[in-house]
């Protein structure tokens, strides 16, 4: 392993792959960026379905009604599913040229409805043969057992691991399990800190 990390953690929404859903719900809540992420990490319903105890049937008309979405809630899952268009540039070289002197993995929010398109579709599951996966784990970020079920399961002491994410509150929350963590928002943002902490 090269330098004083052993596990590199990557989130996949906003730092790999492009949040085109985001613009839509910025203009029909008039929430900010950074607000947005913020309420959305903290609705019940958002953790809940994410964490997989509740079904996109369950789910979807509570977001509908608190978030005031104009959509119905068959037509907000295929708004849903279209969230993640595709990679930003370079995210497949950044991960694969990391992975090539360190141990790799994703570590993301997401539910069933988006995860498959982004696995399959957009190629992201190639990529890391390491998956953590709130739905699949029935955990969430910014929870601090979420970052240590990583660590554990990877091996690796929390100090030898570092973390990109787009959130705050996620970057937060990987500090106070001890993680090495930065506030990256794609590829851009992302390479300059790989450059930065060496890891390129």
């Amino acid at each position: 392993m090269g330098g004083p990390y052993d596990l590199v953690v990557f989130d996949v929404g906003g730092v790999l792959v492009q949040l085109t859903g985001m613009s839509q719900l910025i203009e029909w809540t008039g929430l900010s960026p950074d607000e947005l992420r913020e309420r959305w990490l903290g609705m019940e319903a958002v953790r809940a379905f994410e964490s997989g105890f509740l079904t996109y049937e369950q789910f979807a008309p509570q977001v509908i009604a608190e978030l005031r979405i104009p959509r119905s809630v068959e037509d907000f899952r295929l708004e849903m599913a279209g969230w993640m268009r595709s990679p930003f540039p370079e995210a497949e070289e950044l991960v694969r040229a990391v992975g090539r002197r360190h141990t790799v993995a994703c570590l993301c929010n997401m539910n069933p409805v988006q995860w498959q398109a982004v696995r399959d579709q957009l190629g992201i599951g190639a990529l890391f043969e390491n998956q953590f996966v709130s739905y699949e784990l029935g955990m969430v970020k910014p929870d601090l057992p979420i970052y240590q079920h990583v660590a554990e399961r990877m091996g690796v002491p929390s100090e030898r691991v570092v973390f990109f994410d787009d959130s705050r509150p996620n970057i937060e929350g990987a500090q106070r399990a001890g993680w090495s963590a930065y506030l990256v928002r794609g590829t851009q943002e992302l390479k300059q800190r790989l450059v930065l902490l060496g890891l390129l």
